[in-house]
């Protein structure tokens, strides 16, 4: 019976001392991971709870500038189609072109070049969403329009 309580006593310390091992090893552990005392925990709680909340405002600040940039993006004229055409049987070549500039919404201007023998006359009207304002267009000029509207498509 000596015999069993003293086996059991020494695997009592040998738990004891591998538990405290472990226990060391733990804190080493967490220790180096949080790089603070023990007493400064509710301090790095602290700190990590104020990067998260400067990280939301940095992130929504973001997020705010790339939708200002998004709208402004899409005012800038960014899609270009070209329409070369003769518009005189008489004259040989396609000297002649209509250039549509629009931006993302469709608004932007439609520049007409027609080139004849007495000169070259310049043309410019308003577009608003594909459409002119208060003038017909022409099939060259629709032609440019659709060009520019599959340009980035």
């Amino acid at each position: 019976m000596q015999i069993a309580i003293i086996v059991s006593l020494v695997f009592l310390v040998f738990a004891v001392v591998f538990l405290f091992w472990q226990n060391n090893r733990l804190h080493r552990r967490f220790s180096q991971m949080a790089k603070i005392d023990s007493g400064n925990f509710e301090q790095l709680l602290q700190k990590v709870l104020q990067s998260l909340e400067e990280g939301q405002k940095s992130g929504e600040e973001q997020e705010k500038k790339l939708a200002d940039l998004t709208a402004s993006g899409q005012l800038k004229i960014g899609r270009v189609g070209v329409f070369h055409f003769n518009p005189f049987a008489n004259l040989g070549g396609s000297q002649s072109f209509t250039a549509a500039l629009l931006n993302d919404n469709n608004d932007g201007l439609l520049l007409t070049s027609l080139h004849g023998r007495g000169g070259t006359r310049l043309y410019i009207k308003t577009v608003r969403g594909g459409q002119a304002e208060s003038v017909n267009l022409s099939i060259e000029e629709k032609k440019a329009i659709l060009k520019a509207q599959k340009e980035l498509e």
